[in-house]
């Protein structure tokens, strides 16, 4: 199956409108939507980017996506792109994707890259009295839509994302929008997983009967301690894992401890309710095969001989 790059395979189409752009802004104006309040709330996976503290690791993510592009050029465009925020899956189809980032993009480079001799078509909307409109391309089931030149939206259906810029949507306020929004405190790549079952089996290699109603964490930059100005490729993975029933935390910490104390992790509770994994160390291309794997819809399927199949547990 062709692989997809979720959270920046629809630059893929776009990537011509950046050239000669402005660098991207740093913070949402006061006057403008914030791009977490786009998105869906029922989301399995909710990611915030802060591109340019990551401009290695998402240049390198772009050019093994976009067959052909520099690396010059994959730079340029990280350097353009602000905070990204992303929404993957629900319960119903695990390959909804929606993304909402901060970036700079004039209307004559919009109009320039989303022509009809590209693939491109436009469609008009209107919403909350306002006209808009989004691009869909021939060869590709995203959308994109930029309802302002410092907003940039997309995903299989960009509808509902531009209806509530067009209503000046505030972000809700909820344990997930506490922990994402959090680019002003930090400069790392942030996760929060609202339905961890799933990934919770993945994470320890078995299956196992806990409880578990948030799973939440960071991607921690290591800098190359020889030299600072050489990027490393080298990230800790800091994992929060919330469960339901207290007393299955002794079993599932010694679960963990078991898995990566050979790796250096360190697992311990920082409430009764609450366990962490930290010192992880994971590389560039280990994060590269987590970002470049195929969104499967479905609840449990795997991916046998090119085929889809469901797994029975």
């Amino acid at each position: 199956m062709k692989k997809i790059l979720w959270f920046v395979s629809v630059f893929a189409f776009i990537s011509c409108i950046f050239a000669g752009c402005k660098s991207a802004p740093k913070v949402v104006e006061d006057n403008e939507v914030h791009p977490l309040a786009l998105l869906d709330q029922d989301a399995s996976i909710y990611v915030c980017v802060p591109v340019s503290n990551h401009k290695n690791l998402v240049s390198s993510l772009l050019m093994k996506q976009i067959e052909g592009l520099s690396e010059s050029n994959a730079m340029s465009l990280a350097e353009r792109t602000g905070n990204m925020y992303v929404s993957l899956g629900t319960v119903k189809d695990r390959s909804r994707l929606q993304i909402a980032a901060l970036a700079s993009i004039p209307k004559i480079a919009v109009s320039s890259a989303f022509k009809k001799k590209n693939g491109w078509k436009a469609v008009n909307v209107t919403f909350a009295g306002k006209p808009f409109v989004y691009y869909k391309h021939v060869v590709s089931v995203f959308q994109v839509s930029l309802p302002s030149s410092k907003i940039l939206c997309a995903g299989q259906n960009v509808e509902p994302l531009i209806q509530r810029y067009a209503q000046k949507a505030e972000i809700p306020v909820n344990p997930v929008t506490e922990w994402i929004n959090a680019e002003n405190k930090s400069n790392d790549i942030l996760f929060y997983i609202t339905r961890p079952g799933q990934y919770l089996r993945n994470l320890i290699g078995q299956s196992i009967n806990v409880g578990a109603d948030a799973a939440y964490g960071k991607l921690i930059y290591i800098p190359n301690k020889k030299n600072l100005s050489v990027y490393s490729g080298k990230y800790e993975l800091l994992f929060n894992l919330h469960l339901t029933d207290k007393k299955a935390a002794d079993s599932l910490k010694g679960l963990l401890n078991l898995s990566f104390s050979m790796m250096g992790g360190t697992v311990r509770m920082i409430d009764e309710r609450t366990i962490q994994l930290s010192g992880v160390e994971v590389s560039q291309h280990q994060i590269e095969d987590l970002f470049l794997r195929d969104p499967i819809t479905g609840k449990h399927y795997k991916v046998v001989n090119d085929e889809v199949v469901e797994e029975k547990y």
